[in-house]
């Protein structure tokens, strides 16, 4: 019976996933990171904009990773993602680049309404 407990308190304790992190939107958010990392890491050095695309996809990650938790090595993290692992990180990148829209399209609304203002 106490191993059966324990198995049950082991089971519903947070659990680090990708990101070494127990919060979920960490998690989430580094999911984003890795993937931008690997997309420009794998694109073709003149694919110039799938390089810059990406880079602006994980600037953008690594800044919400960086204000979430500041003390945490989310660069160092990023540089260790493993090769086998890039599914695991390639398959959340609808997701963030849905997210990435978004805000983007959130600015862009922000700074035309303030144009008007003006």
């Amino acid at each position: 019976m106490t191993g059966l407990m324990l198995a049950a308190l082991l089971a519903l304790a947070p659990q680090a996933g990708l990101s070494g992190s127990s919060d979920p939107r960490s998690e989430a958010d580094f999911q984003c990171y890795g993937a931008a990392l690997l997309m420009a890491g794998s694109a073709e050095a003149s694919d110039t904009e799938l390089v810059n695309a990406a880079s602006m996809v994980g600037f953008y990650y690594l800044g919400r990773l960086e204000g979430r938790e500041p003390g945490v090595d989310w660069p160092g993290r990023g540089a260790a993602i493993q090769d086998d692992k890039s599914d695991a990180f390639m398959a959340h990148l609808q997701r963030c680049a849905t997210e990435f829209e978004a805000k983007g399209q959130e600015l862009i609304a922000a700074g035309d309404k303030a144009a008007a203002a003006s």
